[in-house]
C-alpha cells in the first residue's frame, strides 16, 4: 500500500513523540543488525532502496541499518505484520510505559503448534456454543428482495436499482472529492501595495496580486529552529514559502524571498535561481550582486545588477527613517499603506528598529495568502547560536538583535488585531518561540492545511481528454 508524504510525516511525527514520551530507548546495534539481516531483508513486504536502507512496504517507515532514526532504532515500535516479526522493548498500558511481556531478544514470541491446535479447538467450541440467529419472516423477505433487486440491476431490468446505483455512486463521489467540492469563496484582494518590473516601469494592472490566492504559506526566517524540522517537506511544488534573507540559500524548496538589508549581504546565487521569485525593494534593483567563490571563499561582486537576473520585481517599501522624509510604522495602515512597513520608530520607542519580516507579511498578504505559518522566528539570540546557517553573532551582536525582537513583540501585540480584521491569520510553528503574541500550530499540522485541497499526486488523469457523451457512456457501462 503506497502511502502519501502527508501520511508518512503524520506517522513519523507520531512515532517519534511515543518514543520521546517513552524515554527514547534504542535498540542496540546488533540487535538492529540482527533484526534487518534475519527478518526485515527476507519479507516479501521489504522494498531495497541501497545496500543498507530499505522501506517497508506494509508502513512505509524507512529500515536502515546506519545510526539514523528509524522504525528499528526506536525501541518503541512494532512490526507491522501480522502476526509482527519483531516487538517493541516497551509497551502502552492505560497510558504508562511498561516492559512489554511479548519481547524476547527482538522477536515476537511465537504460538507453538500444540498451543495452535488449543487456539482453535477452542475457538470452534466457543463459535459452536453460539446458537445461529434464526430469521424472522420480515428478514427473510427483505433479504430476499434485496436479492432480487441485485439479480435484475446486474442484468440492467431494474430502473429503481439503476437510480439507486447512481445515487450511491454519486454519493461515493462527493467522499472522494471531500473538500473540493465545497464552494469557496473569494474575497476581494485590494492590497494597493505599489509594485515595479525589473526596470522600476509602474506595473499598474498588479500581476501579482493574488498570485497565491487561496493557498496557505510558510513566512520562513533564519532561527536555528528550522534545522529540527524535517525542511524536505518544504520542497513539494504544492507549499507556498516565502523566505526572509539567506534563509532562501540554506532551505531547498522555498519559492519566493525578499530582504531589506543591503543586497552585499544576500547570497548572489539566490538571486540567480529561477525557481525562486525574487521580491525586491525598489531601490534595490540596481544594485550589483555579491558571491562567494565555492573553493577559495573570497567574496566579490559579479557583474550583474538584480534587475537583470530571473524571476525579479520590485516592490516600494518605507525606510522608517524621518530624516529621509519617510514615515514610521503605523499598525492600522500595514495593509492600505501604497509601501510596505520595513519598522522605524514608532511610539514612543527611541530606537529605529527595521524588521524585514515585516515586509515578508505584507507580501503575502498581496499574493492572497490568508493563513500564515512562521518557521524559524525564534526571536532570541545568544553567543555562538545565532541563525539556522553558519552566521554566529558574538555577545554584543546577540544582545542587540534580543533588543530589537523585545520591541518588535511590541509592534505584533498592535498588529494582531489588524491582522484579524482583515482575515489575516498568523501562527507560529515554533512551541519555544519568544515571540507569543502569535498561537502556535504544529508544524505537521500546517503542512497538511498547506495540502488539504491538493489531492494526491501524480493524479489521475485518465478521461480528462474525453468529451461528456463519452463519459456518460462509460458510466452506463459500469452500471450495466
Amino acid at each position: 500500500m503506497t502511502r502519501t508524504t502527508r501520511e508518512l510525516a503524520r506517522s513519523f511525527f507520531t512515532a517519534r513523540e511515543r518514543w520521546v514520551a517513552a524515554g527514547k530507548p534504542r535498540r542496540s546495534e546488533e540487535e538492529i543488525a540482527d533484526i534487518y539481516s534475519n527478518l526485515c531483508k527476507p519479507c516479501e513486504h521489504y522494498k531495497a532502496i541501497t545496500r543498507t536502507i530499505g522501506r517497508c512496504g506494509l508502513c512505509g517507515c524507512a529500515i536502515n541499518l546506519g545510526k539514523t532514526l528509524n522504525k528499528l532504532v526506536f525501541a518503541t515500535e512494532d512490526c507491522p505484520a501480522k502476526p509482527p516479526k519483531f516487538v517493541a522493548h516497551i509497551a502502552v498500558k492505560d497510558g504508562q510505559f511498561l516492559a512489554n511481556p511479548d519481547y524476547h531478544g527482538g522477536y515476537a514470541l511465537r504460538e507453538t503448534r500444540r498451543q495452535r491446535r488449543l487456539r482453535a479447538a477452542k475457538e470452534r467450541k466457543e463459535a459452536a456454543a453460539v446458537p445461529p440467529v434464526q430469521e424472522t419472516r420480515g428478514q427473510k423477505r427483505r433479504r430476499e428482495r434485496r436479492e432480487r433487486l441485485a439479480a435484475k440491476a446486474k442484468q440492467g431490468t431494474d430502473k429503481n436499482s439503476d437510480r439507486e446505483s447512481r445515487r450511491e455512486r454519486r454519493r461515493r463521489e462527493r467522499e472522494l472529492l471531500g473538500r473540493i467540492n465545497e464552494p469557496i469563496i473569494f474575497e476581494s484582494n485590494d492590497d494597493p501595495l505599489n509594485t515595479v518590473d525589473r526596470n522600476g516601469s509602474r506595473l499598474v494592472s498588479h500581476v501579482f496580486r493574488d498570485w497565491w490566492r487561496t493557498c496557505p504559506a510558510f513566512l520562513i526566517c533564519g532561527g536555528p529552529s528550522v534545522n529540527e524540522l524535517d525542511t524536505s517537506l518544504l520542497n513539494d511544488p504544492r507549499i507556498c514559502s516565502l523566505g526572509i534573507n539567506n534563509i532562501a540559500g540554506h532551505i531547498p524548496g522555498i519559492k519566493a524571498m525578499t530582504y531589506g538589508d543591503p543586497t552585499e549581504k544576500m547570497a548572489g546565487h539566490i538571486f540567480l535561481n529561477p525557481g525562486i521569485l525574487k521580491c525586491v525593494p525598489t531601490a534595490k534593483l540596481k544594485n550589483q550582486i555579491r558571491v562567494k567563490h565555492p573553493v577559495t571563499g573570497k567574496f566579490e561582486f559579479a557583474p550583474i545588477k538584480v534587475r537583470d537576473c530571473p524571476s525579479v520585481f520590485g516592490f516600494e517599501r518605507h525606510g522608517g527613517d524621518p530624516k529621509k522624509n519617510r514615515i514610521g510604522m503605523d499598525p492600522p495602515t500595514f495593509f492600505s499603506s501604497e509601501a510596505a512597513y520595513w519598522g522605524g520608530e514608532y511610539g514612543d520607542v527611541d530606537k529605529k528598529v527595521l524588521y524585514s519580516p515585516y515586509l515578508g507579511l505584507r507580501l503575502l498578504h498581496y499574493f492572497g495568502v490568508r493563513s500564515v505559518f512562521l518557521l524559524g522566528v525564534d526571536h532570541t539570540m545568544s553567543d555562538g547560536k545565532g541563525y539556522a546557517f553558519n552566521q554566529n553573532r558574538n555577545d554584543g551582536a546577540a544582545r542587540q538583535n534580543n533588543n530589537h525582537y523585545r520591541i518588535a513583540n511590541r509592534v505584533f501585540k498592535d498588529l494582531r488585531p489588524v491582522f484579524e480584521d482583515a482575515g489575516f491569520i498568523v501562527q507560529n510553528c515554533n512551541p519555544t518561540s519568544h515571540l507569543d503574541v502569535f498561537d502556535y500550530c504544529p508544524y505537521e499540522k500546517a503542512i497538511e492545511a498547506c495540502l488539504a485541497l491538493q489531492g494526491e499526486w501524480p493524479l489521475d488523469l485518465s478521461g480528462f481528454y474525453e468529451k461528456g457523451s463519452e463519459i456518460q457512456a462509460d458510466r452506463e457501462k459500469e452500471i450495466t
